[in-house]
């Protein structure tokens, strides 16, 4: 993340927590939203870990039903503005 320019905004759409990612890519994504000059906007699965990392960064919680598995998944939009 760090290579863009700090004067470009950006969406971040990581891959859900319970995938490859881990524990310390989601705190690498949390200190470039908190230190960035830019702004950031993120949409992830809702989880507890997801919450309490971005507390405070929560703009808006929303559910999304997809077809394909027919399964409801609540999704979180994180900013840092």
């Amino acid at each position: 993340l760090y290579q863009y320019t700090e004067d470009e905004d950006k969406k971040i759409d990581p891959i859900y927590e319970n995938s490859d990612f881990n524990i310390d890519d989601f705190k690498y994504i949390h200190n470039y939203m908190r230190s960035c000059s830019c702004y950031v906007m993120m949409v992830i699965n809702n989880s507890p870990f997801i919450v309490n990392l971005f507390k405070g960064m929560i703009k808006h919680k929303y559910s999304k039903l997809y077809q394909r598995s027919k399964r409801t998944v609540d999704h979180i939009i994180i900013c840092n503005y």
